[in-house]
């Protein structure tokens, strides 16, 4: 039984959906750090720390592996893989414009719309406003902090996969760096562990060496990078399954759930076997944002 189902929302015949281009805003130095003073702290902090922990990475390997040789390249070659995407998702994150002020909306409000008083248009269904962003997001899921902007209708792949490839990264980086790690802060002891736990006191009194203290805050940040990015991407599955955004998801509403590959592809879009590889490439998604296939609609084309 779906809850939270519109049966007046769906038209009487099924529509059909265009596959439409991507918007992209056209960044410039004063957009590209977000206006949230917590936004742009979380930003740069992601754009900073992804880098250095890639080249802390490589310090590491080398450290391990002096000579290059086959695994060395292996092993650069798929950090490098993962923070490339990592780095080029969040960038069309923020690039790629999800706004309802994108569209020409229609002055009548119709059957399942709202109208915004902040942006004072009339807001299709799936549509929210967003009071950081202070405007109208096509299929709203959330505020993505991080990248100082909203994931909606054009950009959600790229955050999904971002969340993939962060903790993907994440969860690499702290396995391998984890052996060196230990042996940096004195062995497999209790207290070279507890040190882990409280690494600023460990270099204070004496017990680690600031190399040791280095290493042991990184593995605290990659720890916790990984059990976030898990809760993120567990979130997310949970709902592109459903077929929802996280709002619709604490609302019940199953109303456009189309199955599981369906809902897949309508956000990864029609060449999500290469998009989910490599961030540059163009996967046009189909709809508009605007208008949506529904469960109903599914079960009209089946009965057809």
């Amino acid at each position: 039984m779906f809850l939270g189902r519109d049966k007046g929302f769906c038209a009487n015949s099924v529509h059909t959906m265009e596959i439409n281009e991507e918007y992209t805003l056209p960044l410039n130095k004063n957009d590209i750090l977000p206006k949230n003073k917590l936004d742009r702290g979380l930003f740069v902090l992601m754009t900073v720390l992804i880098p250095a922990l890639t080249v802390w990475e490589t310090f590491i390997l080398f450290q391990y592996y002096p000579e290059l040789n086959f695994n060395v390249f292996i092993h650069f070659l798929f950090g490098s893989f993962l923070s490339v995407n990592v780095l080029g998702n969040l960038y069309y994150l923020k690039k790629i414009d999800s706004s309802a002020k994108q569209k020409s909306l229609p002055a009548v409000l119709h059957a399942n719309w709202k109208y915004c008083h902040f942006c004072q248009l009339n807001s299709p269904p799936r549509s929210y406003h967003c009071p950081v962003c202070d405007e109208c997001i096509l299929k709203r899921d959330q505020h993505c902090m991080f990248a100082g902007c909203c994931v909606g209708f054009y950009n959600h792949r790229y955050y999904f996969l971002a969340v993939v490839y962060a903790m993907l990264g994440s969860l690499c980086a702290a396995l391998f760096q984890l052996p060196h790690c230990i042996e940096s802060i004195g062995g497999f002891h209790l207290l070279p562990m507890l040190s882990l736990a409280a690494p600023h006191i460990s270099l204070l009194f004496g017990f680690v060496s600031f190399y040791g203290f280095i290493c042991a805050i990184t593995q605290i940040v990659l720890l916790s990078a990984v059990v976030l990015t898990t809760y993120l991407l567990i979130v997310q599955i949970r709902c592109i399954s459903n077929g929802q955004t996280i709002h619709e998801k604490k609302a019940d509403i199953r109303l456009y759930d189309l199955g599981l590959k369906k809902n897949f592809v309508q956000i990864l879009g029609m060449k999500w076997f290469i998009a989910i590889f490599w961030p540059f490439v163009s996967s046009p998604i189909k709809g508009d944002g605007i208008q949506f296939l529904t469960f109903y609609d599914l079960q009209e084309i089946k009965n057809v």
